[in-house]
């Protein structure tokens, strides 16, 4: 197992104002518009879009004196949190041919995470998302089979992204992703969607404290469901094709009481050391450390 990389990146309620944050959900609004698609009333993505302003409004008044987050606020921290996760995804996909077809997907389903529906939107803007931070580690991702392409050096990878909606879906969801790394020649990874797993992290808990502090108890959170479902997870990927896996976790978190979003992920190795293949891991493990 290759040492899990983190790329742990706490979101832009951190480095900009909650009104910096809902300017960006309005040019949202516009770039849909733009395309003929505008936000429908009422959406799940209108209702998440709408979030970081309501955030604004209420800044002063969301915490307790004791820093803990107000029980009647928690939806709305929780669909801010979805609203930083679906920016980052429509801002990645501007200019990218056949972006207007892209983000119609975003409108074909619920997309916030308190709502464990499955959904075409929430599978694809995962698929977004994915892209966004490979790019960021500039690893130059691609809209393609199995679901997304990468390359680490002149090597090109698959890269399969699997939400999970429970854990009697994980078997399905693994056995999928590898079905479609198996067809890509020089194999890939399957990544996967912690976020609507309750058994990661109850839905509408969040967590305090400091930046390291928060980033530490995602992390724990991410290893706890790896070591009780590792055994498993390895037999459904288990294929010549299929590197290692990606697991991933956004949460909203309170960091020197500011209402904020972590991220978290690891990346483990399904090949073995002696593997050539491992090396590819390896590199991209530095690769996107250097470019988050």
């Amino acid at each position: 197992m290759l040492t899990p990389y983190y790329n742990g990146g706490m979101d832009s309620f951190v480095r900009s104002t909650y009104a910096d944050v809902a300017r960006r959900a309005t040019d949202a609004r516009a770039r849909f518009a733009r395309y003929g698609i505008p936000v429908a009333a009422g959406s799940s993505l209108d209702t998440i879009l709408a979030a970081p302003s309501e955030l604004d409004r209420l800044r002063n008044e969301l915490l307790t004196r004791t820093g803990q987050l107000k029980p009647e606020h928690s939806a709305l921290v929780w669909r801010a949190a979805d609203c930083n996760r679906i920016l980052d995804a429509v801002e990645w996909l501007d200019g990218k041919p056949r972006d207007q077809e892209y983000l119609a997907k975003l409108q074909q389903g619920p997309l916030e995470t308190f709502v464990p529906d499955e959904s075409h939107a929430k599978d694809f803007e995962y698929e977004l998302l994915m892209a966004f931070w490979l790019e960021r580690g500039g690893l130059c991702p691609a809209l393609e089979e199995p679901d997304l392409s990468f390359r680490v050096g002149s090597t090109k990878l698959g890269l399969a992204c699997k939400h999970v909606y429970g854990l009697g879906a994980l078997g399905k969801r693994l056995g999928k992703g590898r079905k479609q790394i198996a067809k890509w020649t020089q194999g890939g990874l399957v990544a996967l969607a912690l976020d609507e797993l309750n058994e990661v992290w109850p839905t509408g808990q969040t967590v305090g404290g400091s930046e390291t502090q928060v980033r530490a108890t995602l992390r724990a959170a991410i290893h706890a469901f790896w070591e009780r479902n590792a055994a498993r997870i390895n037999r459904q990927v288990s294929s010549p094709k299929v590197l290692g896996v990606i697991l991933t976790l956004i949460r909203p978190v309170i960091v020197d009481l500011v209402v904020t979003t972590a991220h978290e992920m690891i990346i483990v190795s399904i090949v073995g050391p002696s593997d050539p293949r491992h090396k590819l891991l390896e590199r991209m493990q530095v690769v996107l450390a250097g470019g988050c």
